[in-house]
């Protein structure tokens, strides 16, 4: 369990605490995707979490694999949406590792080819460590290249994908 709450705010704040919880400021990159409630409330919808998610997972209170465990319990997505916001980001980076993560999802979320045909032609021509991490560590028995995503990856990063999700949601 977590004990963290980040909240994105353009004019920023400290970290502090309140009964319990730190609450922690990130600064948005775009202003897409946010939906406003009925009582003033304002949050991502569910393709600029996900996208924030994967671009930032280490950032955050959650790890890689909470994260995927998360996307996993996800009804659907809308690729439109994924794509839209992709462009505002625009950052070749983010479109490898969405496709690498969401290709492990297709046909969960009934994602069409065409939506990954649309995010290779995106991404850079270099190759990149999935997440940070020494260069010889990315080129270790502990690695694999993937040629699609341009990206090294641990062996076991979806490991996720292929077991499915262990534990039922806690609401």
């Amino acid at each position: 369990m977590y004990y963290e709450v980040y909240i994105a705010s353009k004019a920023g704040f400290r970290a502090f605490d309140l009964d319990g919880l730190t609450y922690r400021c990130i600064v948005p990159r775009i202003d897409a995707g946010v939906e406003t409630f009925e009582d003033g409330v304002r949050a991502t919808d569910m393709e600029r979490t996900v996208l924030d998610s994967i671009n930032d997972f280490w950032k955050v209170s959650m790890d890689l694999e909470e994260t995927l465990r998360c996307i996993y319990l996800i009804p659907g997505l809308d690729c439109r949406k994924l794509l839209s916001y992709l462009d505002s980001y625009n950052d070749g980076f983010l479109f490898q590792k969405t496709g690498y993560v969401l290709e492990h999802f297709r046909e969960e979320f009934q994602l069409p080819g065409e939506f990954f045909d649309e995010l290779r032609k995106r991404i850079p021509n270099g190759k990149r460590c999935f997440y940070k991490c020494i260069k010889r560590e990315c080129h270790s028995e502990n690695h694999k290249y993937n040629r699609d995503w341009r990206l090294f990856v641990p062996d076991d990063l979806l490991w996720i994908t292929r077991k499915g999700v262990d534990y039922e949601a806690q609401i």
